[in-house]
């Protein structure tokens, strides 16, 4: 940029010399600040590249947490099936006791009929 062609255009155009070359220098430093296209292209492949990288790696963590997850699920489907197999057995074995048990009781009641007068 040039800082005096600067200055005089800003001076013409009704700024007071102060202002001018305070403005001047303002834009100046900024001026040093921006990014080219050229710079941009670069650091965007530099960023996309990083990201590329970051992305294959989260999704490598992704897939082997979700086997964990998956055995994980797989071992407690396998115990849940084998406690309620084991509850299905009691209750079974529960209700055969209660039958038995009415059957007894009938009996009983059968027997004390016959001799009742």
């Amino acid at each position: 940029m040039d800082t005096h062609a600067a200055f005089r255009e800003l001076e013409n155009g009704g700024f007071e010399a102060g202002q001018a070359e305070a403005l001047v220098r303002v834009i100046s430093r900024s001026d040093s600040e921006l990014v080219t296209k050229p710079d941009f292209a670069a650091h965007k492949k530099d960023i996309d590249s990083s990201f590329a990288a970051h992305k294959k790696d989260i999704d490598s963590s992704f897939a082997t947490h979700k086997a964990d997850i998956d055995a994980a699920l797989t071992v407690m489907k396998a115990d849940l099936k084998a406690e309620i197999a084991a509850l299905k057995a009691e209750v079974a074995a529960m209700a055969n006791k209660m039958i038995v048990g009415a059957l007894a009781v009938a009996g009983l009641l059968f027997a004390a009929l016959k001799l009742w007068p």
